[in-house]
């Protein structure tokens, strides 16, 4: 277990942690470079793709859409018009950018460098070719990497009945978008869980910098006109 002493920074421990994650995730990388898929993905495929229930499949493909253009757009552009007028959250705005920066980060990582091959068709109908790659999921990450930032940002709601139904259908919307993947073939279960836990990394650290940073300035005399937030 890791331990920082008592003489330093609150953050050491925490970026011990991020540290671990990352190394995990490159390991993760590196193996999935190397390999087309994992025993663990192979049973893991079985047991998702042989759910009968029609809700479940419905339920899965409708969490995997709004993770894709154009509907990821009209959930990311009234979250940030919102954050700017209702809660005068300019920085916290500006951090949905790093949605569709991720994803042309994951796209490059995917084929340039990881290069895993993606099942094209499901397990349970006996066809395994391949086609494209897959490592990291990127409909995975951008899910981890909007709700998430909508989960983080619903902490804000003092509202229970607003904050508890928002924080539930981000965690539904994560959960589901990686579950259609396996559902559909188009992923392993090693591809969503890389995805998530390198989306993870990232919401650390904007969370980190959204936190920690702006507590470490020096407090002015006088606040800003029109610095006042409001809260719902």
């Amino acid at each position: 277990m890791m331990r920082s002493s008592a003489g330093d920074p609150p953050w050491v421990a925490p970026a011990m942690v991020w540290l671990f994650g990352l190394s995990a995730f490159l390991l993760l990388a590196a193996l999935a470079r190397s390999n087309d898929h994992f025993p663990a993905d192979l049973w893991a495929s079985r047991q998702v793709q042989g759910l009968d229930a029609e809700w479940f499949g419905r339920a899965a493909s409708f969490a995997y859409y709004l993770t894709t253009p154009p509907y990821i757009f009209g959930i990311l552009l009234p979250a940030y018009m919102i954050l700017r007028t209702l809660y005068d959250g300019h920085r916290q705005a500006l951090m949905l950018l790093v949605v569709p920066i991720g994803a042309v980060l994951t796209s490059l990582a995917k084929d340039h460098w990881v290069d895993r091959p993606a099942t094209s068709l499901a397990i349970t109908r006996g066809v395994m070719n391949s086609s494209g790659e897959s490592f990291p999921s990127a409909p995975a990450i951008t899910a981890m990497l909007t709700f998430g930032l909508l989960l983080y940002f619903s902490l804000r709601i003092k509202r229970a009945s607003l904050r508890i139904p928002l924080q539930v259908f981000c965690l539904y919307i994560v959960v589901f978008t990686g579950l259609d993947r396996i559902y559909e073939g188009a992923s392993w279960l090693s591809d969503v869980y890389g995805a998530f836990l390198l989306a993870a990394l990232v919401l650390a650290v904007l969370i980190f910098a959204d936190t920690v940073l702006p507590t470490a300035r020096p407090p002015t005399d006088e606040p800003l006109a029109g610095s006042g937030s409001h809260t719902v």
